[in-house]
């Protein structure tokens, strides 16, 4: 950040944290899926004066104002705490509608790469969950659920967001695919109807997509804008 413009630079404030993980189980939430993934569960019991805020995977390229997906909080109802988009479209090509162990989120499960969360809500919030009769905590429920699940997860703490959603569903909001647009929305046609209506307002290049040639629409985005930069 300090080689970016000061142009740039003068229109935010950044402070940087060190990864802070359970220390009674940090190399286990460290291993899971990949190195410091599950470091998004903890963030509202780590920044415990944060009101809210928008998360985002490390391979994001915004295409609209990130106060775009800011303003989305303002849609929230008096249940919803958090918001994602579906994993897919299409439960037909679904990968948890097809091969998840595990309960998931809806239809077609939730895809965790772009996630706004209200930590005030989600810090206040008893969640339901088929581990007891009573709701449980956050901090409570994260490493009971990992214990229960983790022979039967392949996603890691995105598939521990599914199946704490699908016990909870009225704490989420569901977001339109736009908003969180992947490679499997265009591997086997084209399964993001609003990004055709709308276009894509942010692009979610997992899988190293950036970097091969297996998707040569978002390495060439990638690849305008570091241009531009």
């Amino acid at each position: 950040l300090e080689s970016w413009p000061g142009s740039f630079r003068s229109r935010f404030n950044y402070t940087l944290y060190p990864i802070t993980f359970p220390r009674e189980n940090a190399g286990e939430w460290k291993k899971l899926f990949k190195p410091c993934a599950s470091q998004r569960l903890f963030l509202p019991l780590i920044l415990k004066e944060v009101d809210s805020l928008v998360y985002v995977d490390s391979d994001i390229l915004f295409l609209q104002p990130v106060d775009a997906l800011w303003s989305l909080l303002a849609h929230f109802n008096a249940t919803q705490l958090a918001a994602m988009a579906p994993e897919h479209e299409e439960p037909r090509i679904a990968w948890y509608s097809r091969f998840a162990r595990h309960p998931y989120y809806g239809r077609t499960g939730i895809n965790s790469g772009v996630m706004l969360m209200n930590m005030t809500r989600i810090r206040a919030t008893y969640f339901k969950n088929d581990m007891t009769s009573v709701g449980l905590r956050w901090e409570e429920l994260l490493m009971p659920l990992l214990q229960k699940y983790k022979l039967n997860m392949t996603w890691g703490d995105q598939d521990l967001l599914n199946i704490i959603f699908h016990h909870n569903p009225e704490c989420l909001l569901e977001v339109p695919c736009h908003w969180n647009y992947r490679p499997d929305h265009c591997i086997y046609g084209s399964n993001c109807g609003s990004a055709e209506e709308e276009g894509i307002f942010i692009l979610h290049g997992n899988r190293g997509v950036y970097h091969d040639l297996k998707q040569p629409a978002f390495r060439a985005v990638y690849d305008a804008i570091r241009q531009v930069n």
